[in-house]
């Protein structure tokens, strides 16, 4: 029974400590991390890279042993508009972020990726058409009953 009680508890314990594979699809960064301390680079390089917060990510793919995450930016157009006053002149100025973070795939560790992002929900959740029908019965005298002049009706 001992032997039992052990074996059960010790698959409890292990399948608490199982990673798990989080699921593709779009999130976002809840804080800001700076350079020197961020664990996200590029793909295939040791160089990290910042991260903003509010930025959103699609989630591309795992690591076989699920401790890396593989992401990719969502587009950044590759100008940006100022303006410096209500009635002021719109300045075009080249988009930093757009040479960064488009089209590359970074990674991070999964238990970072897990503490910094929040899922990123569709805002657009469909529509459904639907009739309804109100049962009731039209009454009237005689027999025909005459709906605005034009519609007849007759009861049988």
């Amino acid at each position: 029974m001992k032997n039992v009680l052990l074996f059960i508890l010790s698959l409890i314990v292990i399948n608490l400590n199982a990673q798990t594979e989080i699921e593709k699809g779009s999130y976002q960064f809840t804080t800001n991390i700076i350079e020197d301390f961020s664990e996200m680079k590029v793909k295939g390089t040791k160089d990290s890279t910042e991260i903003f917060q509010g930025s959103k990510i699609t989630v591309v793919g795992m690591s076989v042993d699920l401790k890396t995450v593989y992401i990719k930016y969502w587009e950044y157009y590759p100008t940006k508009i100022t303006k410096n006053h209500l009635f002021g002149k719109k300045r075009v100025s080249p988009n930093e972020k757009a040479d960064v973070y488009n089209e590359k795939v970074f990674e991070l560790p999964s238990e970072t990726f897990k503490k910094i992002t929040q899922p990123l929900y569709q805002r657009y959740k469909g529509t459904s058409v639907g009739v309804y029908t109100i049962p009731f019965r039209l009454r009237g005298s005689g027999g025909i009953l005459i709906l605005n002049q034009v519609y007849r009706y007759r009861q049988i």
